[in-house]
């Protein structure tokens, strides 16, 4: 007769016995899992990588993109984009025609390099109210200014680093001379054809001189300005205001300087004018003598300025040139430097309408070549 201890123990003994065997096997299926979760973590971004096809790598197009946000504003706007056809690449031009009857004439406008064709200050107001006094507007689409290439670094460190390089060179060939090396046959580069690979570096740069002359910005901007004039008089306007803002004035300067008898009744006004940086830029100043067609030149005055390089200090000197040509119509007019704030944009148009006008009688006006014959002196009775 067994007592109740001893057939409690053996039943606590029984159940030990079959759940212990349970327990080792999920432990060994947890194991199992755990090994092949690794295993496939660890050939997933092999396969990842030899699927994947190597990316080329991008550059940034900013001109591209200010085309397209160009393209989208104007198509909320309303205006119509104008496709000059060059044979260079093209740049689009925004339309804007006038909104009433009277028709005063266009405004071809050429913005500032650091700006845009629609610029809030100066540009968007413009094209916003001309129309309402009888002007149409045609907005151009500059390309980058083009700036010279950065010189090559000539410190004292360089020089020590290319002395360390060829010394460590001139080491390695004895070394090399003193214990020379088999090569294989089946070896298809060799240290004789590394000076091939550096000597096609000049002929790159000179392709990219090359082709950075064929995209001059001068004699493209002026081509762009000459489409622009012709399809303005296909739309049968008479009188064109060429309007240069900021260093566009250089561009707009330019352009009236090369047309001069071309074509008839075209005037220059040149608002907030500046210097551009552009290394195939023509001087303004320079320019000044060689302007035939009206031209008023509206700067902004900067009165606690005194430098030289700015705009209240360099009108005065294009006005002694001007001065010194004895050009037939050249005025200049100052706006305040609060001009340059959207507060004030709606003066300033008020402002531009009313010299427009006073440029439009000039330009429209035919200026007199000839002088009037004298009599001649043997027509004359005596005494």
């Amino acid at each position: 007769m067994t007592s109740p201890l001893s057939s409690l123990f053996f039943s606590f003994l029984l159940i030990f016995a079959t759940t212990l065997p349970s327990q080792n096997s999920q432990a060994a299926e947890t194991e199992e899992t755990n090994t092949t979760q690794d295993s496939a973590s660890t050939n997933q971004p092999n396969d990842l990588s030899s699927e994947k096809a190597p990316q080329e790598r991008t550059e940034p197009l900013p001109q591209a993109e200010l085309i397209n946000a160009l393209y989208q504003d104007s198509r909320i706007a309303g205006d119509e984009i104008l496709d000059l056809t060059l044979d260079s690449p093209n740049f689009p031009a925004l339309f804007k025609e006038r909104n009433i009857a009277l028709n005063r004439g266009i405004v071809i406008i050429f913005p500032d390099s650091r700006t845009h064709s629609n610029w809030p200050v100066f540009i968007q107001a413009l094209r916003n109210e001309l129309p309402q006094d009888g002007w149409a507007t045609l907005s151009l689409v500059l390309p980058i200014p083009q700036t010279p290439d950065l010189p090559l670094r000539t410190l004292p460190s360089l020089k020590r680093l290319s002395n360390a390089s060829e010394s460590g060179t001139e080491d390695a060939q004895q070394a090399s001379e003193e214990t020379p090396v088999d090569t294989p046959n089946n070896e298809t580069q060799t240290p004789a054809d590394e000076p091939v690979a550096t000597a096609e570096e000049p002929n790159t740069s000179a392709e990219a001189a090359s082709s950075a002359e064929q995209l001059n910005n001068a004699t493209y901007i002026s081509q762009l300005g000459l489409a622009a004039i012709q399809a303005a008089q296909a739309r049968g306007y008479e009188t064109i205001i060429l309007l240069g803002v900021g260093d566009g004035a250089v561009w707009a300067a330019a352009l009236g300087a090369n047309i001069k008898d071309q074509v008839d009744g075209v005037g220059l006004l040149m608002l907030d004018a500046e210097q551009s940086i552009d290394i195939n830029a023509q001087s303004l100043r320079s320019l000044v003598p060689l302007l035939e067609l009206p031209v008023m030149d509206i700067y902004v005055d900067t009165p606690f300025t005194s430098s030289p390089q700015n705009t209240s200090a360099s009108h005065k000197l294009r006005q002694r040139a001007a001065n010194r040509s004895e050009l037939s119509f050249y005025k200049q007019s100052r706006l305040p430097a609060t001009s340059r704030t959207l507060s004030d944009q709606d003066w300033m148009s008020a402002y531009i309408k009313g010299r427009l006008r006073t440029l439009k009688k000039v330009a429209d006006k035919p200026q007199e070549t000839e002088r009037p014959e004298e009599p001649s002196l043997t027509d004359q009775r005596p005494g």
